[in-house]
């Protein structure tokens, strides 16, 4: 009762305040509160909906949930029963609102009739051949590596490895088109094979799985690639982690390459060994978890998995049909698992050892060396010590490349590169970057590898340690310095070298060096008097020095010299940046 009584008494207040108003600027809009024929304009009115009333009849009206309040009038322009005049209006408005979108829909039938009438593309290509252009507009999405090699210095490239491409050009683009487009690239599965999503908020992320849900049923029946990573700021219990797991386990009988970067928490809902994952080739796991957890299990049945990168998991609970692995990256595992898993890989070819932690997880050692007789390349990168220990407990014999990264300095104690002096191992290319490494190293290491082609230095600039690559050195690379009696000839089978790091060396020097080791026209190699085996030609030779106050620059000859040797065919390239 309180309450009726309140809205009558707010209803008064209204209509006294609204004849207030009238009475004063009656002289004013000449009004008539009692309703008179004196002017034209002889209505007030308080209204808030889209329409314009003209008339008021001193009541309430809701047209769209807003209320207006209407009082009496005597315009000429409206019939005296305002009601039956507004359903008239809103009929019209209904009726005038199906013309438009009749209209509307008759323009998208006409473009979409001139597209393919007047279209070159559509008029004179089949499908199939506009199918085939499309996928040349999509960028392959490579799963297999990111880019985790060391960036040189001085360099702009700062990617980091799986960092999504927000840039990277998808079919959605190409069904926005037009009808026709866009009937041609849903029709399309290779299209949809591959995706990589990336959630970055919980609120978005339930438009996302049903983005998902659509693109892979549009995939056919071909293997699938996909990548999944996420913002740490997603909370995958709110709702989305049953969703989400739904919806890609239901396809994970075609997962064909399979990148997977959340939570050590969404690791439990992936498939168990009861389910076959019979095109699985590549599986990439990468749990991101800021408090640095490792995921405790891991059974996939795989059964021609070839490919697998890991990080941050327990060798232990990694139940894997390793059998047919060719190609292994592992990330933060200690020594001993390392050895652990290539027990279990007889056809392994590519091996990444990244971030070798300190300590052991109570794996036994090999009593003997394992023999990887498949291997051919081998990358160890780490932020300190190298761990050359672990080469001691491998025999490569096919073993063709070999990098080391690394921003501590290659220890004197280890047998330097035990695995480049293995009986019938041929390296020909060996990559060092960012060491802390003297000459007699450098020197010592080099010389039991007759076989090696490529030699690429990145060194760091240490105030207290020489540098390695110095006259001395290439020097020692020189065949005629070994003609004069002065040693053997270093890495006679060189064909590319490459520098990175500060300038102690004189520019005569590479000179003279690349100018001995020019092929002479005909010949199967370069032929040095009193030098017994032929030695390669120096192909390509690239140096990136930093200059400073003991450096040199290219002089007038020297610069006469260098042309000439590219006339020869060598290709030499110099960039010299300050010093910072």
């Amino acid at each position: 009762m309180d309450d009726y009584l309140i809205c009558v008494g707010n209803y008064f207040r209204i209509w006294i305040w609204i004849h207030e108003q009238a009475d004063n600027l009656s002289s004013t809009f000449n009004i008539d509160p009692t309703g008179g024929k004196s002017s034209p304009a002889s209505y007030c009115t308080i209204f808030t909906d889209k329409a314009d009333p003209r008339s008021i009849s001193g009541s309430f009206v809701n047209s769209d949930s807003k209320l207006v309040l209407f009082m009496n009038t005597n315009d000429a322009g409206f019939s005296a029963d305002p009601r039956a005049e507004l359903i008239r209006a809103e009929e019209e408005v209904s009726h005038v609102g199906d013309v438009l979108a009749k209209l509307l829909e008759r323009v998208q039938l006409l473009k979409a009739r001139i597209n393919t009438t007047e279209s070159l593309i559509l008029h004179i290509l089949p499908p199939e051949i506009i199918a085939d252009i499309f996928l040349f507009c999509i960028p392959p999405l490579i799963l297999q590596e990111g880019s985790t090699e060391p960036v040189e210095e001085g360099s702009t490239d700062q990617r980091e490895e799986g960092s999504t491409d927000t840039s990277r050009f998808t079919p959605l683009e190409l069904g926005s088109v037009c009808s026709s487009w866009r009937k041609i690239a849903w029709s399309t599965p290779s299209l949809w094979s591959s995706l990589a999503l990336h959630f970055t908020n919980t609120h978005v992320a339930p438009l996302q799985i049903l983005l998902l849900e659509q693109w892979l049923s549009r995939s056919g029946s071909l293997p699938l690639s996909m990548r999944f990573s996420s913002s740490r700021e997603i909370h995958w219990k709110a709702g989305i982690e049953i969703p989400f797991f739904n919806v890609i386990n239901a396809y994970s009988s075609r997962w064909g390459h399979f990148d997977f970067r959340l939570p050590c928490s969404c690791y439990p809902r992936l498939p168990g060994p009861d389910t076959v994952l019979s095109s699985l080739q590549l599986l990439c796991l990468k749990p991101d978890d800021p408090d640095g957890n490792r995921v405790r299990n891991i059974n996939f049945n795989a059964p021609q998995l070839q490919h697998l990168s890991v990080s941050r998991l327990y060798v232990k609970s990694l139940k894997l049909t390793l059998a047919a692995l060719t190609h292994l990256d592992l990330e933060s595992f200690y020594p001993d698992e390392f050895l652990a898993i290539l027990r279990q890989t007889p056809q392994i070819v590519d091996v990444w050892f990244k971030r070798i932690l300190d300590g052991d997880d109570g794996h036994e050692l090999p009593k003997a060396p394992l023999l990887l007789s498949s291997l051919k390349k081998l990358r160890i990168s780490n932020d300190h010590d190298i761990h050359l220990s672990l080469l001691d407990n491998i025999i490569a014999p096919q073993l063709d490349e070999f990098h080391c990264y690394t921003t501590g300095p290659l220890a004197t104690s280890t047998p330097t590169l035990a695995i480049s002096s293995m009986e019938a191992c041929s390296l020909k290319i060996l990559v060092l970057k960012r060491l802390v490494l003297r000459e007699e190293q450098l020197v010592e290491l080099l010389q039991p590898i007759t076989s090696l082609t490529t030699l690429s230095l990145t060194v760091r600039k240490k105030n207290s340690i020489p540098q390695p690559v110095t006259d001395h050195f290439l020097q020692l690379c020189n065949p005629t310095h070994a003609v004069l009696g002065q040693g053997n000839c270093l890495l006679p089978r060189l064909e590319s070298l490459i520098y990175h790091g500060p300038q102690s060396f004189k520019w005569s020097t590479v000179l003279h060096l690349l100018e001995s080791r020019t092929v002479i026209p005909g010949s199967p190699g370069v032929q040095v008097q009193g030098f017994g085996d032929a030695v390669s030609t120096i192909e390509f030779a690239a140096f990136n020095t930093t200059h400073d106050a003991s450096s040199t620059n290219l002089d007038l000859d020297e610069t006469a010299r260098l042309l000439k040797l590219k006339d020869s065919g060598v290709q030499f390239t110099v960039k010299v940046r300050e010093a910072r």
